[in-house]
């Protein structure tokens, strides 16, 4: 969620409600709808797998045949299934839990492993999973979350997989095969496929960056790999700005 707060996403009879920085599932053959009673806008962000669906010609979708879903669980049914603590005498019953993964929870993880080392590729990333499988949210798609402390630069590395940022706050630049890139709150880049990349944070305040990746399609088929960029031991040579 961008801006904004108070809206819903209605998941299986559930209403999900928004708080600015929540990530909100709507998983495959679920019934979802959106609905907005605060009167002020609210902005998100819709990521989705189209591009592989399409490839494998299985898209289509079926209309409710009511204007609205009807609700049919109280609020926070599903976060309350899905804590560490769980009911004992029921099963969940969606393959892929309709989870709020709430911004403040979040953001106190990030706080808490600031000092931590980190990836030397991607600062402190964390990703979001499946609170029942541990994997990724969603089976054809990842979502994380990465911090960049004040003048932290990553090493450079490329994998198979693309990935999609949306700057959630701050600014910086990222290089990619040799091409510099800077962006700032509200803006989305990408690296594509097997391309070197590195980030830079050069400011005195940190910068967070939601992300989203097609690598779990590609661990599916054994197609992930990763490098590390080798040449001087750590970075590549900037030729375009």
């Amino acid at each position: 969620i961008v801006q904004g707060r108070g809206a819903y996403t209605a998941v299986q009879g559930e209403q999900l409600f928004m708080e600015e920085g929540d990530l909100i599932l709507t998983p495959r053959w679920t019934w979802h709808d959106h609905g907005n009673e605060t009167g002020e806008p609210i902005i998100w962000l819709d990521a989705l797998d189209y591009p592989f669906v399409n490839l494998l010609q299985s898209g289509f979708f079926e209309p409710l045949p009511e204007p609205k879903q009807p609700i049919t669980k109280p609020i926070g049914y599903t976060e309350e299934r899905v804590r560490l603590a769980r009911p004992a005498w029921e099963t969940y019953p969606e393959e892929v839990p309709l989870a709020t993964y709430r911004w403040r929870d979040t953001q106190r993880s990030l706080t808490t492993l600031r000092e931590s080392e980190g990836s030397p590729f991607d600062g402190v990333l964390l990703e979001y999973v499946n609170p029942f499988r541990q994997g990724p949210v969603l089976p054809t798609m990842a979502c994380l979350i990465q911090l960049l402390r004040p003048g932290e630069h990553t090493r450079a590395h490329r994998h198979t997989s693309s990935t999609v940022y949306f700057v959630v706050k701050g600014s910086g630049q990222s290089i990619m095969d040799g091409e510099r890139f800077d962006w700032g709150t509200g803006d989305f880049f990408l690296t594509p496929p097997w391309a070197w990349h590195e980030h830079l944070n050069p400011t005195k305040e940190e910068s967070i960056l939601f992300v989203m990746s097609d690598k779990p399609v590609l661990d599916a088929f054994g197609y992930y790999r990763e490098e590390a960029y080798a040449e001087n031991g750590h970075r590549q040579a900037v030729t375009k700005i």
